[in-house]
């Protein structure tokens, strides 16, 4: 049998077993999870497009604690019924609220719905783009770092030292322009690592309703282009390791805000990538040397509306986005700047929640790019639930 089918029958098996267990010691195994299914149908006036349903994901999660200072955290995911991964798995030692270790698979701290996408706390089928391309939600990496909170400051953080997307292996390039970092991901599996790279991220929640966050990311790509230590070949060798590695600098600032039924949130992420011109003429690709995104939305609850006494949530909400993977190029002449890489999305819809870990969804997606191009609009249907 394939071993993507016996995972997750032994991850259920082990779940049904732990479920919620608890020894003697205090020490508890705890099981949740989350899923979600979705319905695309593109628009268009000149052709019938077929739909598309999807079991997008499901993704369980195996958690335990050994102590009120030591957990481990863990989750397998599902996507698309048969692509199986790990999407997180990683210790916790709290020394205080103050400070604790984290060393693991962990999710980069960069905007929001890379550490927060449980489908029912985000609104419309998709999360953002932004959060797919510019940030390749979901971004993780082999880490190992700090986390802790200031209450007196209204502060959190996390800083941790990690690997780094790959951008050259067997020969081939894993970075464009049309998908940016996101084929870059190493995801925990043989990873390749010549250098660490840095990521860290801060959130102020001083003021009642209101999230802001502060990100950063730096570094280096991997290569498995060798380095020699023979003296006469040294040189070469440095310059055809150099030409496959891009340097990384990311920069991200996010909100979230509710109050009286009103929820708005935003993200701003910028990339920095350097060593574009030399990538791109060794490995025949269009990176960009810088990327940027951004959203604004807005949604308000309006069930007190329809029934004053109902603990359910009817949202209707609205967000602009963009996203350009060719914010800037370093050279123009051999890569020029490409318009299509340049979307602009108008999204509305609506999110039904009888619980708020449950939702049923629908939006809008009106869509077009810095050329001119009106490309399909796409009406989306889907349903999430988390559970733990």
């Amino acid at each position: 049998m394939n071993k993507k089918y016996i995972i997750l029958p032994a991850f259920l098996a082990m779940a049904a077993i732990t479920s919620n267990a608890q020894d003697s010691t205090g020490s508890k195994t705890s099981v949740g999870g989350y899923a979600e299914a979705h319905y695309h149908q593109d628009i268009s006036m000149d052709e019938k497009i077929p739909g598309e349903l999807d079991l997008h994901r499901v993704v369980l999660y195996v958690g335990h604690t050994f102590s009120d200072k030591l957990s481990f955290k863990s989750e397998l995911e599902w996507e698309h019924v048969f692509e199986a991964e790990v999407e997180q798995a990683y210790f916790d030692y709290k020394f205080s609220d103050l400070i604790g270790m984290r060393a693991g698979y962990v999710l980069t701290p960069m905007g929001i719905i890379n550490e927060y996408h449980e489908p029912p706390l985000f609104n419309g089928v998709d999360r953002p783009n932004i959060d797919r391309y510019i940030v390749p939600t979901t971004w993780r990496e082999l880490s190992a770092g700090f986390f802790g909170r200031l209450d007196k400051l209204s502060l959190k953080y996390q800083a941790y030292i990690t690997n780094g997307f790959i951008s050259h292996k067997e020969g081939k390039t894993a970075l464009s322009g049309e998908m940016g970092l996101r084929e870059g991901r190493q995801e925990g599996a043989e990873s390749i690592i010549h250098s660490p790279n840095f990521a860290a991220k801060i959130d102020w929640y001083g003021i009642s309703g209101l999230k802001v966050g502060l990100a950063g990311y730096m570094g280096n790509t991997q290569s498995d282009v060798p380095l020699s230590n023979v003296s006469n070949l040294k040189v070469a060798s440095q310059l055809s390791y150099d030409s496959t590695v891009v340097g990384i600098k990311m920069i991200g600032v996010d909100y979230r805000y509710a109050i009286n039924g009103l929820e708005t949130r935003g993200e701003f992420i910028y990339s920095m990538l350097s060593n574009t011109a030399r990538f791109n003429q060794k490995d025949s690709t269009d990176l960009g040397s810088a990327m940027m995104g951004y959203y604004i939305e807005a949604g308000y609850n309006i069930m007190p509306l329809i029934c004053m006494a109902s603990n359910q949530k009817l949202a209707l909400f609205a967000r602009i986005e963009e996203y350009n993977m060719h914010q800037d190029v370093e050279d123009s002449f051999v890569t020029p700047v490409n318009g299509a890489y340049n979307h602009r999305d108008f999204v509305f819809g609506a999110s039904y929640r009888p619980k708020d870990n449950f939702a049923y969804k629908f939006d809008y997606r009106l869509r077009s790019d810095a050329n001119g191009e009106e490309l399909p609009s796409q009406v989306n249907l889907g349903v999430g639930v988390y559970f733990y």
